[in-house]
């Protein structure tokens, strides 16, 4: 930890966190945030939700602990609740004074004490590259089971260089913001960022990684920074079909926001296709047969792959629906 009590010190990086009913998670963020061992200051911007637990108390704790790093807002109405969607853009990054941004929410925690460090060194070194991750630990709080390196051991595509046009394509981009630092300059006092937190987008990590990705290269580092809790309910995990829909509608909103803004000569049937794909592995794992075997049809014969191939036939066959679900776990670990 460096240099906590000097207000005087110009930081180098703002950690932005926004926390709702984390009392049993906030704690371990703090720790996360204030064992880092760096040669610069740094300050801690914290969004408190109106919590109706003990969150706030928590935070007050550490707040008295550090007074010149540690900077509250605790809300007594819940802005969520009054349809505000991005708590960053509006209440932590235009008070950020650091020169960069390291994201994680108040239910994740970092477990390497030189992340700040090793990425601030990178992005100082490296003037083209406009935010850096890395891989993660993902700790499911349901079956308390954790997963190491997901990234590495999964063998997801490691979201590197100019990717600007895979992310608008729709696919899987592997970026968590909790394993991020990017700069300042992408979201304060920037137009282009002011009209994209307007839209008010049903989640900010996909239109955040777009914005920057769209302006600059993006780095990785090949190791775990941080761990991830998945709760019970998150916008992927633990809704209902109904709910999966409405995200895979709201990140296909998103894309054509991007689209519309700079296409780079994309053809708009590939980002169209990605869509149909997505909300047919929803329907699969969801078995919504009526739901698959419509957006499957619109598709091109050529679009019919090999993966959504089986699914259709798992989908129509209870009988076949578990080997279609172990042959596609194993055509994953081949890579195909």
């Amino acid at each position: 930890m460096s240099s906590l009590t000097d207000s005087e010190n110009v930081h180098l990086v703002s950690i932005c966190c926004i926390t709702f009913n984390h009392e049993k998670y906030i704690g371990k963020t703090l720790e996360g945030f204030l064992m880092q061992k760096t040669n610069f200051p740094f300050e801690i911007l914290i969004h408190d939700d109106a919590s109706t637990d003990a969150t706030a108390n928590v935070i007050r704790e550490y707040e008295a602990k550090y007074p010149h790093i540690i900077k509250p807002i605790y809300q007594t109405e819940n802005q969520f609740s009054k349809g505000i969607r991005s708590m960053y853009g509006v209440f932590n990054f235009p008070r950020a004074s650091g020169k960069y941004i390291a994201m994680c929410e108040g239910d994740d925690y970092w477990i390497d004490e030189n992340k700040l460090q090793s990425q601030a060194d990178f992005l100082e070194q490296n003037e083209d590259y406009g935010l850096i991750h890395s891989d993660l630990n993902e700790y499911n709080t349901v079956t308390q089971k954790l997963k190491i390196a997901i990234w590495r051991k999964g063998g997801q595509n490691k979201s590197q260089g100019d990717i600007y046009l895979q992310m608008l394509q729709g696919g899987l981009i592997s970026i968590y913001m909790c394993t991020t630092l990017f700069r300042t300059k992408f979201v304060k006092n920037n137009p282009d960022y002011a009209d994209m937190v307007k839209q008010n987008f049903m989640f900010g990590d996909v239109p955040l990684a777009l914005h920057i990705g769209r302006q600059s290269k993006i780095a990785y580092q090949d190791k775990p920074t941080a761990v991830r809790n998945m709760l019970n309910f998150s916008a992927t995990n633990g809704r209902s079909f109904e709910y999966r829909m409405k995200f895979e509608e709201a990140k296909m909103k998103i894309l054509n926001y991007f689209y519309t803004l700079d296409s780079r000569g994309l053809d708009k049937g590939i980002v169209e296709k990605n869509h149909t794909l997505d909300k047919l592995n929803v329907c699969f794992e969801y078995k919504k047969k009526d739901d698959f075997l419509g957006l499957y049809n619109r598709l091109a014969r050529g679009q019919k792959k090999l993966k959504i191939r089986i699914k259709y036939l798992g989908i129509q066959n209870s009988l076949f629906r578990l080997f279609s679900r172990i042959l596609l776990k194993v055509i994953a670990l081949l890579g195909l």
